[in-house]
């Protein structure tokens, strides 16, 4: 496998479940469902001491200043408690499982940037980690959302998946799939499976598509 970790970015009702599925398809991959934006959060907050750090170490000596030892915080051994935590009580691997991960739609960054850095922060914490971004016909996806009764925001929607579609573009740890292209042609998907580093079998990923994820494939 090439990567330790995988992270599946999208938007709702994209097929994110479809790739989740698919990736769980080889035999050695265990890809998590959404867990709320929880990981999210563990990543900011990484982010946040790393900040805290570096404005305010040089200034944290004193008991009398308001970043009192904020220069002795253990930044690195912050951040992998962090990722076993993570991988201990939500991802819970077993023991054959070289590629874990999960994928999540919770991505609603005000800017590119911000999502960005989003993944350069888990990079750090996470160093033999790919993503994989799956976008869709962003009309579909804002019709799919009201069908399913969403409060995705359209704004949001059309964003992230044309942010994801150009980042892909950019990174050589990105693997774009899209929706509309491997569900018309499912031998497309060999990409991702050459990006995970898995053998591509097209009669197990067709028996993935035939059965129903998250019902996307029917709306």
């Amino acid at each position: 496998m090439n990567y330790r970790y995988i992270f599946v970015l999208a938007s709702g009702r994209s097929g994110s479940t479809l790739v989740q599925g698919i990736l769980n398809s080889i035999d050695e991959v265990k890809i998590s469902g959404e867990n709320n934006g929880v990981h999210r959060r563990l990543i900011e907050s990484y982010s946040l001491l790393k900040r805290a750090i570096h404005r305010h170490a040089g200034f944290s000596h004193e008991v009398e200043t308001p970043w009192y030892t904020i220069g002795k915080a253990n930044l690195e051994d912050f951040g992998r408690e962090l990722r076993l935590a993570f991988e201990k009580n939500i991802l819970q691997p077993e023991p054959h499982h070289k590629t874990i991960g999960f994928k999540e739609i919770r991505y609603n960054f005000p800017t590119r940037a911000d999502l960005e850095h989003h993944l350069d922060t888990i990079r750090e914490i996470y160093p033999s980690a790919g993503f994989v971004l799956n976008t869709r016909n962003i009309n579909d996806i804002i019709l799919s959302n009201a069908r399913a009764k969403h409060a995705a925001a359209e704004r949001h929607l059309r964003q992230l998946n044309q942010w994801l579609g150009e980042i892909a573009g950019e990174r050589d740890d990105c693997c774009l799939v899209h929706y509309d292209d491997y569900v018309a042609n499912p031998a497309r998907l060999k990409t991702l499976f050459d990006f995970v580093g898995a053998e591509f079998d097209l009669a197990r990923v067709n028996a993935v598509l035939a059965r129903p994820h998250s019902s996307v494939t029917s709306k």
